[in-house]
């Protein structure tokens, strides 16, 4: 084996350690800024990988180390924009803006819908990646399930290193950043919470979206996608129902899978074993992905089996017994859930 995956496992090991310290000291501190340790021991990582390992020929395009790097710089505007305490949309602008900057400036070209020019393909990128920055602050509640997503997906996109799919220094700071993420939860089941605020769920965001580009560079946009279904869809369920304007689903954080089953008396253990089941799964199959014919038909059946275990945990009270019965109580619901839609919608008209 190469040294430099020997190296990463023990880089690993010195950050899980120094993740577990740091927590327990900020724990003690009451300093609860859990994602400063992680980010920063990740970008600590990346530092000394482009200075003394990098190796341009890892790469299929010609990679930057500044790329990589300018990514962490990404997240300044962000905690400034917090610390000013400016108002929402500025929030969004200093997340927006950095993205852009380094998708465009860096022009690096990506396939992911290869019938699309570069700059088509740029602006998808720079959606996707916007989309997870600006989303992963509605699971942030759920301080074990928000880790979970960082952990599994920082694992899974190591393993597509090993695997050659992507380069080896994309692995080693996805590793970095998985383990630290990993003590997270671990110190959560050990000693007393430590929750995720904003600023750090926007930081975590922008760098999860940020690894997401740097994978789609190399062609494997595909499975890293595929690692992050669980928070796409649970994201996506909750902007979709805070869409609809009724007045239950106001906010956005208790219209999640994981909210709503636990409302229903699931208690969070439980929830966490399950949503760490699933994580385990999409890893595999986005990792089968790199050995697939096309680059979407795996995804769509992990986001097909996705949505399908977010309807079973929601409804994890009343589960039915066959699939003619599960069938008829969808069309039910989304019957429902339209005329609800409908009635909402003539209510508003009426008022005007």
């Amino acid at each position: 084996m190469d040294l430099r995956y020997y190296i990463s496992i023990f880089g690993a090991i010195i950050a899980l350690i120094l993740s577990l310290g740091l927590l327990g000291y900020s724990n003690l501190r009451k300093k609860q800024h859990p994602a400063i340790f992680i980010i920063t021991l990740s970008l600590l990582a990346s530092l000394i990988y482009c200075f003394f390992f990098w190796d341009s020929l890892d790469f299929i395009n010609n990679t930057s180390p500044w790329t990589l790097i300018s990514i962490f710089i990404g997240i300044i505007p962000i905690i400034v924009s917090h610390l000013l305490r400016l108002k929402t949309f500025w929030h969004y602008f200093f997340t927006i803006i950095p993205i852009g900057f380094i998708i465009f400036f860096s022009n690096i070209p990506t396939d992911i819908i290869p019938s699309l020019p570069a700059w088509g393909n740029h602006i998808i990128c720079f959606l996707i990646w916007a989309y997870i920055s600006l989303t992963f602050h509605i699971i942030a509640p759920k301080t074990t399930l928000a880790s979970t997503e960082t952990a599994s997906t920082g694992l899974g996109i190591y393993i597509l290193s090993l695997l050659k799919a992507i380069p080896f220094s994309f692995g080693f700071i996805a590793l970095i950043f998985s383990v630290s993420s990993l003590a997270l939860i671990i110190h959560n089941k050990k000693a007393s919470k430590i929750s995720i605020p904003k600023v750090d769920a926007d930081c975590l965001g922008f760098i999860l979206g940020g690894l997401f580009y740097l994978c789609a560079t190399e062609n494997a946009f595909s499975p890293v996608l595929i690692f992050m279904m669980l928070f796409i869809c649970e994201t996506g369920l909750a902007l979709i129902l805070k869409l609809s304007f009724l007045p239950q689903y106001k906010d956005l954080h208790n219209n999640t899978a994981c909210s709503k089953a636990e409302q229903k008396g699931l208690l969070p253990p439980i929830i966490n074993n399950l949503f760490a089941r699933i994580n385990i799964l999409l890893v595999l199959m986005g990792c089968f992905q790199v050995y697939a014919p096309n680059q979407h038909s795996i995804l769509l059946i992990c986001f097909a089996i996705t949505c399908w275990q977010m309807y079973r945990l929601i409804n994890w009270n009343s589960l039915t017994s066959n699939i003619k019965e599960t069938n008829l109580m969808v069309q039910q619901a989304l019957k429902k859930n339209i005329n609800r839609l409908k009635n909402n919608i003539n209510n508003k008209n009426k008022a005007d």
